[in-house]
């Protein structure tokens, strides 16, 4: 496959950010310094997006390690969802910065499985909604004790939220 669709923000749940900080922690110290130097530069090359002087992240996603997915085992549902089987077309919209060209069944099964995750979290009184899967694993990775505080609004994980609920 191509890994087209690999650059942009990943979205995910607490669930799914939990994985993967999980399986990032068990890396070795030169893998989580090279994650570490990716997520800035993830950072540095998404610069206007954060700024909002363009509509989209086209950075390679800090988890691409020489064209492969290091976590995919666990990646999150937003990254599972995006199967294509055209790579040409994965090209030409990534290129124009349009969406990666998938199914209606994925897409559907991807919204539904992150709403009922999110619900689960809310109702459980934890951090739902959807987060920055780099922002959350390198947050946990600097600091452990933020996975035992898991109050939805409650820092640090207001920061890494991407769509609050509080409207």
């Amino acid at each position: 496959g191509c890994d087209h669709c690999c650059h942009r923000l990943v979205q995910a749940s607490l669930p799914e950010v939990l994985l993967v900080a999980e399986q990032v922690a068990g890396w070795t110290e030169e893998e989580r310094v090279g994650l570490f130097a990716r997520a800035a530069e993830f950072e540095e090359q998404n610069g206007p997006f954060w700024r909002d002087e363009t509509a989209s992240a086209t950075a390679a996603c800090p988890f691409l390690r020489e064209g492969k997915c290091s976590i995919y085992d666990v990646r999150p549902t937003s990254c599972r969802s995006l199967s294509s089987f055209d790579e040409a077309a994965c090209q030409a919209h990534y290129l124009a910065g349009g969406p990666v060209p998938q199914g209606v069944p994925a897409q559907d099964a991807a919204m539904t499985l992150s709403r009922v995750a999110g619900e689960g979290c809310q109702r459980a009184g934890v951090v739902s909604g959807m987060l920055d899967l780099t922002a959350s694993v390198a947050m946990m990775l600097k600091d452990p004790a933020a996975g035992a505080n898991l109050d939805p609004w409650m820092s640090p994980w207001e920061k890494v939220k991407l769509f609050s609920e509080r409207t």
